[in-house]
C-alpha cells in the first residue's frame, strides 16, 4: 500500500514578467489548479526587416472547472475581435517515461487583443 503524502501550500518564487501581461498571468494563477510557465506581452514590428513577437501565455491546469473558466474568457474575447485579430487556445501533450504533461497555450494576434483580455479581467474584479 502506498504511503499517503500530506501537502502544504507554499509560495515557491516570484518572477519578473512583462508589465502588459501581468493582469492576465495573475488571473490565471489565481485559479486553484492553474500556474503559468511562460508568457510574453509581445513586441511590435519595428520595420519590414524585423519580425514581431506576439503575446502568449503557457500554463498547466489540472481542473476541468478552472479550464472551463479559462476557455470561457477566450470564447468571450473572441466575440470582440475585429479584422485580422485572433486568439488561439492550443494544447500540447508531452510524454516522458514518468508522466504525461498537458501544456495549454493562449496566443494572441497582438497587444490589442491582450488589452481586451486585461480590460475584461479588470472589469470583472
Amino acid at each position: 500500500m502506498q504511503e499517503q503524502h500530506f501537502t502544504e501550500k507554499i509560495a515557491i518564487k516570484t518572477e519578473n514578467i512583462d508589465s502588459h501581461i501581468v493582469t492576465f498571468v495573475n488571473w490565471l494563477n489565481s485559479k486553484e489548479s492553474t500556474f503559468t510557465i511562460y508568457s510574453c506581452q509581445g513586441d511590435p514590428k519595428i520595420n519590414d526587416n524585423e519580425c514581431s513577437f506576439l503575446p502568449y501565455v503557457s500554463f498547466y491546469c489540472d481542473s476541468d472547472q478552472d479550464l472551463k473558466a479559462i476557455k470561457k474568457l477566450v470564447s468571450d474575447i473572441s466575440l470582440e475581435l475585429r479584422g485580422d485579430e485572433y486568439i488561439n487556445f492550443d494544447i500540447s501533450i508531452r510524454y516522458s517515461e514518468y508522466n504525461i504533461m498537458t501544456i495549454y497555450q493562449i496566443h494572441m494576434s497582438g497587444r490589442t487583443v491582450l488589452e481586451k483580455i486585461t480590460k475584461r479581467i479588470t472589469n470583472a474584479i
